[in-house]
């Protein structure tokens, strides 16, 4: 998403049709006196996500982009953290990780699916993160060890 954001319409049909004033007069209806109109840069939540701030949704984003080293066949190439993630479960999954095999053979089921049938099952999702627990923790077992 970045740093724009766009004016997205909310849910429940089409918008209503701008109001418009009926008579001649200063203050009324759709007239607000001048002294309580929003004034530029003001907020109608002052309190709200700072302008600038990423959501959890952009953090993800450019988390599971960065670009991490990643040696293959004795070559170290720069990759997705994402593709290093899928490229650890298939080399787990070859080593007779029944969690890895069983998150791959899925996903590759997934992937053939027709494309409205693309929502990943909850067996599946207990699946991968059981296996993510299961790295965490040996990380966490290797990073006490060193």
């Amino acid at each position: 998403m970045g740093a724009q954001m766009s004016k997205a319409k909310r849910p429940g049909g089409p918008s209503k049709p701008r109001k418009t004033p009926t008579g001649d007069y200063p203050v009324g209806y759709c007239r607000p006196p001048e002294a309580t109109q929003w004034k530029p840069g003001q907020s109608a939540h002052p309190a709200g996500r700072p302008r600038g701030s990423k959501n959890e949704d952009t953090i993800v984003r450019e988390v599971i982009n960065r670009r991490v080293a990643l040696s293959l066949g004795g070559k170290v190439r720069k990759v997705s953290l994402l593709e290093a993630v899928w490229t650890k479960i298939a080399d787990d999954a070859l080593k007779g990780n029944a969690k890895a095999q069983a998150l791959i053979l899925n996903r590759s089921r997934l992937l053939e699916a027709a494309p409205g049938e693309r929502v990943m099952r909850e067996d599946d999702e207990k699946v991968l993160q059981s296996y993510l627990r299961q790295v965490a923790a040996e990380i966490k077992a290797a990073e006490e060890h060193s």
